[in-house]
């Protein structure tokens, strides 16, 4: 779901570049499902928030360098250990995405997997310089 506010000229672009009928009815559904019951939207919004913000804090006490995010994900930047970690993380059931020689994004889910990855962290032997 979504809209734009712009100039008619940058407007007249975007329809030229949109798909028709891009949002499918269940989407249209969900989304205003979710704007008839926007308190338990904004609950679990804030959980996603509160647990990002502890996942994020774990990491640093474990000596991560991690920037802050606005999004559901935390970034490290492994750098050529990119892969290896991601590697690691699957041996461990955890899913993360890999962006060869450049880092780490993990999304932010449930607690006990983002416990499990925490764990991953701390056993994790990193090599030195920032994360």
């Amino acid at each position: 779901m979504g809209y734009s506010v712009s100039n008619p000229g940058l407007t007249q672009h975007l329809r030229v570049a949109a798909t028709p009928f891009a949002v499918s009815q269940i989407a249209e559904k969900a989304a205003i499902v979710s704007l008839q019951n926007f308190p338990q939207v904004v609950e679990r919004v804030q959980m996603l928030v509160d647990e990002r913000t502890r996942v994020a804090a774990g990491l640093r006490d474990l000596g991560w360098t991690v920037p802050d995010a606005q999004g559901n994900f935390v970034w490290l930047a492994l750098g050529a250990e990119s892969t290896r970690f991601a590697d690691l993380a699957a041996a461990r059931a955890l899913s993360v995405r890999a962006f060869p020689g450049d880092g780490v994004r993990v999304s932010i889910g449930e607690q006990e997997a983002n416990t499990r990855f925490l764990q991953l962290c701390a056993d994790y032997t990193k090599p030195s310089g920032p994360s």
